[in-house]
């Protein structure tokens, strides 16, 4: 008797001691990981595979990439059309995908939208909670796509580590609060409640972005749309492309531009065109931000400088 009881005592023990150990988790890019560390906290261990500067449209992997993934306890990622080389590793291991939570919140408003089609009196909706189809993948950019999957996260970890319960419910609502306030700061930035308010008022001004990566971010925030050079940044216009598009813009416009170092043909067109280019971080590995809404915050900044008149 007494030696099953102390073998019970040592099983016990081992599960606590496994349980307790920090879990490492890896974040597929930064804005991932701004995302996860405000639900994860401190408890445990948290890295990013591509470092600062790499883009997930031409990242290729190196043998200790590799190994970190297969080190890992869980991986955080936006999905297989941005990251289409995580595709395969991450049937193997604990993972979840933002794109997989947004698709399934937009099965759900698909089916809430026919049955409330008839005398839906807002078409835009809060800042907040409005959404609309897109092939961007830029999905941390809408601060709805994020709540829910920080709300994911918090449901993911719970399972794996339930001792951490309370801390991660306790996360995501300070989390969510933030969210809600970033929602608020858009419409004091723009000072209308809606883009449509914004250009009817003649508070807008033409600016251009590189290329559409863009579309969820003006789900969140009522800014006017601005005048896309490429589809893709793979992709560079033609001549007679840039041209027409040259004459929707005024000079001194802002050309927002990511990286470091800006693509030629990007410097060409905004030298012919008297544009000022503006950097802008849609990564927030290149800035310095150490959070999520520090990341939202600046591109708020930069939106409402080049967006709407002084």
């Amino acid at each position: 008797m007494i030696v099953h009881i102390t073998r019970a005592l040592l099983l016990l023990l081992v599960a606590c001691t496994a349980t307790a150990q920090p879990l490492k988790i890896i974040a597929s890019i930064y804005p991932v990981k701004l995302i996860a560390q405000e639900i994860v906290g401190d408890r445990h261990s948290l890295e990013v595979l591509l470092s600062a500067g790499q883009s997930p449209h031409d990242f290729a992997f190196k043998v200790s990439e590799r190994r970190k993934l297969a080190q890992a306890d869980v991986l955080l990622w936006v999905g297989p059309d941005l990251e289409p080389y995580l595709a395969n590793i991450s049937e193997g291991q604990s993972t979840l995908a933002m794109a997989s939570t947004v698709s399934i919140a937009s099965s759900d408003l698909e089916l809430d939208d026919r049955e409330t089609k008839e005398g839906s009196a807002d078409a835009e909706g809060t800042h907040l909670h409005g959404h609309h189809h897109s092939q961007d993948q830029h999905l941390w950019l809408s601060l709805e796509d994020t709540r829910r999957f920080a709300l994911s996260i918090e449901q993911h970890l719970i399972q794996l580590d339930p001792e951490g319960e309370n801390t991660y419910r306790e996360n995501a609502r300070a989390f969510f609060n933030q969210l809600e306030q970033l929602a608020q700061l858009s419409q004091q930035l723009t000072g209308a409640a809606t883009r449509t308010e914004v250009s009817s008022a003649g508070l807008s001004r033409p600016y251009a972005v590189a290329h559409r990566a863009y579309d969820h971010f003006l789900e969140s925030f009522p800014f006017p749309e601005p005048v896309v050079l490429s589809n893709s940044p793979e992709l560079s216009p033609g001549a007679r492309s840039l041209w027409q598009i040259g004459k929707k813009l005024d000079d001194n416009s802002c050309l927002l531009v990511e990286g470091r170092n800006p693509q030629r043909w990007l410097t060409i067109f905004a030298e012919r065109n008297q544009l000022q280019t503006v950097p802008i971080d849609i990564m927030g590995d290149l800035s310095g931000v150490g959070t999520y809404t520090e990341l939202v915050t600046a591109m708020l900044e930069v939106f409402s400088r080049c967006s709407t008149l002084e």
